[in-house]
């Protein structure tokens, strides 16, 4: 079975390969845990063990995270950036799960359900 993915430089190839097999070559020195690639092993040091977070926001209040996308779909708070749009009736929202959360307005979906009543 191919994948059909390509690339131009032979590491990549060798790191996309690692996916199909199954391995987890990159562990942490601290836990258990474990991955495919050097970029998780970074994320999960950083978030887990030193819990570092360079990513700060601006006067406005003291976010700060241990992604830049993280710290843009933060800052979209602040700035009233509005990325996703109801196809229904045009609402605008800065996030996915808000948006999703509208949604169920249109559908009258109520997924959650009291289990006392």
């Amino acid at each position: 079975m191919q994948c059909g993915y390509c690339t131009d430089r032979k590491r990549v190839l060798d790191r996309h390969r690692i996916t199909h097999a199954g391995e987890m070559p990159y562990m942490c020195g601290e836990c258990e845990y474990t991955t495919d690639n050097q970029s998780n092993l970074t994320k999960h040091n950083k978030m887990v063990h030193t819990r570092e977070k360079p990513y700060k926001c601006c006067d406005l209040c003291d976010y700060s995270t241990t992604s830049k996308g993280n710290l843009d779909r933060h800052m979209d708070k602040h700035t009233d950036v509005k990325h996703y749009m109801c196809g229904e009736c045009g609402y605008q929202a800065a996030d996915k799960s808000s948006l999703s959360r509208h949604a169920k307005k249109h559908t009258g979906e109520k997924p959650y359900k009291c289990d006392q009543c």
